[in-house]
């Protein structure tokens, strides 16, 4: 644990329960220190051991920024003049410090994550049956998941992972659900609210769980959410420059595009919002950024064309509901979405077949998607080469017909010189 907090000046520690909150308000009305940017400080006890060994070798001001209150009012006696000590990271020394202490925490949180991850003599438990599983922590997720359809991530991305189990199985025992967080009355009313809800997933907005996740640990004062809504910001960014490319690009060949107006059509991935300007391009960006190689799949399926159509459609249609297609559980944003199918490997159909080849996938999601326009051009092309077939079997029928007709020719005029000579 992170304590005692040692006082920068005197010789006060804080260790109990709130000794963070406690450290701060001693600082503020016994020193006149503000401390900035608490979240940004991994390490309460490094930092408060580090300023306090500065402090006692040069005078406070050297390096904290003096802030001087009530500057303006000329009533000295009602309203003194207080000079108030700012630690935050604008200031060099202390920016250096935040991100040592940074830095350092995710090398022992890695040392740890590496333990967890290679351990092969773990008891694991499943949370919600009598199974035990032994060895790596992987079997037990991989379980959950199949058999149950939980999943609290990839193994590879947690930390932590006993206590993280605990922590859920005492909210098991208090009837609690992990998504809601609502309380139950009994344990099968629970298990079927969290069935019905899909609610078989944490509550990413409960940042208790932060410390479990290594997202939490890789930028400096961030949160995943933190760095969800930056991607966003790029995602947005990018898209607007690839619009504006994608006009340009869609001028220039306007009267090209005339003949074939499918053939340089954008495309839009199935799963982000990444624009390609051609299929294959399209095809590969989706197979090396999701994983999702649609030939391949349709290949290994034998799909013949209409299949496709609902195969597209239906990819389509669960993206734009927040629906994982793999185990259908529902989001409440592409992002929450993307981040669930990535971290579980879920950019693959489901196991039941039906689920996507449904006649109501025939209806396409989005009005002229040029990606169903590519399966009619592939369609198309097959069903050429099979007339093409069928015209070169027919025409090879006529031949042997023709030849037939010869032959047949030929028996007349024997029969008939036979009969002659009778």
């Amino acid at each position: 644990m992170d304590v005692p907090i040692p006082c920068l000046l005197c010789e006060q520690c804080f260790s109990d329960g709130k000794a963070r909150e406690e450290f701060l308000r001693h600082m503020l009305y016994s020193h006149k220190i503000v401390v900035h940017g608490t979240h940004d400080i991994s390490s309460w006890k490094c930092y408060a051991e580090y300023w306090k060994r500065r402090f006692s070798q040069a005078p406070l001001t050297e390096f904290a920024a003096v802030i001087r209150t009530n500057t303006q009012t000329t009533d000295t006696l009602q309203f003194p003049s207080e000079d108030f000590f700012l630690l935050c990271d604008s200031l060099p020394e202390d920016k250096q410090l935040r991100q040592r202490l940074q830095m350092r925490r995710l090398e022992a949180i890695l040392r740890v994550q590496e333990r967890e991850r290679t351990a092969t003599d773990g008891r694991w438990p499943c949370l919600f049956c009598t199974q035990v599983f032994s060895g790596n922590r992987a079997l037990v997720f991989q379980h959950m998941l199949d058999v149950h359809s939980f999943s609290i991530g990839q193994p590879n991305n947690l930390v932590f992972v006993e206590e993280f189990l605990e922590v859920l199985r005492q909210k098991l025992s208090s009837l609690q659900c992990f998504y809601c967080e609502k309380t139950f009355k009994d344990m099968p009313t629970l298990k079927e609210h969290m069935r019905k809800k899909q609610h078989k997933r944490v509550n990413p907005s409960n940042h208790g769980y932060d410390k479990y996740y290594m997202v939490n640990y890789l930028e400096l004062g961030k949160t995943w959410e933190q760095v969800l809504k930056e991607d966003d910001k790029e995602e947005e960014e990018e898209e607007k420059e690839e619009e504006v490319e994608g006009a340009d690009l869609l001028k220039r060949n306007e009267w090209e595009d005339w003949q074939d107006s499918s053939a340089h059509e954008p495309i839009f991935c199935l799963f982000c919002k990444t624009l390609e300007v051609t299929f294959s391009a399209a095809v590969h960006h989706m197979a090396v950024a999701h994983d999702f190689d649609l030939p391949a799949i349709c290949r290994l399926l034998q799909l013949d064309h209409y299949s496709q159509v609902k195969l597209v459609n239906y990819v389509r249609r669960q993206i734009y509901c927040h629906c994982c297609i793999h185990c259908l559980s529902h989001f409440e944003s592409t992002n929450e979405l993307l981040v669930h199918m990535t971290l579980c490997g879920h950019f693959k159909l489901p196991l039941n077949s039906s689920t996507w080849n449904n006649p109501q996938y025939l209806f396409p999601t989005y009005e002229n998607d040029a990606m169903l326009c590519f399966l009619d051009m592939d369609s198309a092309e097959g069903n050429a080469d099979s007339a093409e077939g069928n015209a070169d079997r027919a025409e090879g029928n006529a031949d042997q017909a023709e030849g037939n007709a010869d032959r047949a020719e030929g028996k007349v005029g024997v029969v008939e010189g036979s009969v002659g000579g009778l």
